[in-house]
């Protein structure tokens, strides 16, 4: 948790499932073991599919976002990571890192002068 103010720009920084646990297999109390397998269940898929699997991930955002119109200032903005589908949101004001499951699946925002954008590495 990480909140800052850039060029009159306020940006809250949290860690995605930290807000919504709904989509967090560890949350679940689920055996460590299925949680591991859920996990490299998915860098197979992601070798496979490429980005177009993270699209299963777009409910994820839509949580967020509502729990952003909730818990913060309509101007501030909500930035946040881990929950797989990388997106930059100007009219709600939310990002999302997305999830570094290998270097060609890394994503990363950038903030800069007020202004934050989105960068894919490897395409």
């Amino acid at each position: 948790k990480f909140d800052f103010t850039q060029n009159g720009v306020t940006f809250h920084l949290r860690h995605g499932h930290g807000l919504d646990r709904t989509f967090d297999v560890r949350h679940r109390r689920w055996p460590r073991f299925i949680a591991g397998f859920v996990s490299r269940t998915e860098k197979v898929v992601a070798q496979i599919f490429g980005r177009r699997h993270l699209a299963f991930y777009r409910r994820e955002n839509e949580v967020l976002k509502l729990w952003k119109t909730k818990n913060f200032p309509v101007n501030d903005w909500l930035l946040c990571g881990h929950n797989h589908l990388a997106e930059l949101d100007k009219v709600a004001k939310y990002a999302n890192s997305g999830l570094f499951l290998s270097g060609n699946l890394a994503s990363y925002l950038l903030v800069e002068n007020g202004k934050i954008n989105l960068h894919y590495i490897n395409g």
